[in-house]
């Protein structure tokens, strides 16, 4: 049974793990080099997710910001503070959405791929029209829109639990 499962499990696969080792190796002899650093390519061929923080999803975001001084900045402060509230609530677990619900309204993406997006999500601001002017993002650009002036964190989170929440989310469940 021994021999079975590893004929199986490896013998297999053999041949098609040799041509890819030789097909590396045709490029600066690759595969010698990610052998002998097994560990530090480890991310880029094992899948492995680590819990994504509210830390982490900020690190991965840039805001852009009017200028300093202005109406406007001071109606995006009060936005950024409902933001980091909002993300340490869905980190604590007392929303709705999970931080993995959020990166995937804004990326499409389950989880943070192993060499990083390309660029960081942008977060931009706009102006309410009404009470319920959900925030949007694009999943193509890396871009969250959130509403100019929220001063009420609670008011961000319902906002943002029902633009997550209503999103399809690629047809994932």
């Amino acid at each position: 049974m021994k021999q079975l499962l590893r004929q199986y499990v490896l013998y297999r696969c053999k041949p098609g793990a040799d041509a890819f080792a030789l097909g590396m190796n045709d490029v600066l002899n690759m595969f010698q080099i990610v052998s002998a650093n097994a560990m530090a390519y480890m991310p880029l061929f094992v899948y492995a997710t680590t819990p994504l923080t509210s830390a982490a999803f900020k690190r991965l975001c840039v805001t852009q910001r009017s200028a300093d001084g202005s109406n406007r900045a001071a109606a995006e402060n009060d936005t950024l503070y409902a933001w980091e509230v909002f993300l340490l609530n869905v980190e604590e677990l007392t929303s709705t959405v999970t931080l993995g619900d959020l990166l995937m309204f804004v990326t499409g993406a389950d989880s943070i791929p192993p060499l990083g997006f390309q660029h960081p999500i942008t977060i931009e601001f706009y102006d309410m029209e009404s009470a319920r002017h959900y925030p949007t993002a694009s999943t193509c650009e890396l871009q969250l829109w959130l509403p100019r002036g929220i001063q009420d964190p609670v008011l961000l989170q319902e906002l943002m639990e029902d633009a997550v929440l209503g999103a399809h989310g690629f047809g994932k469940c």
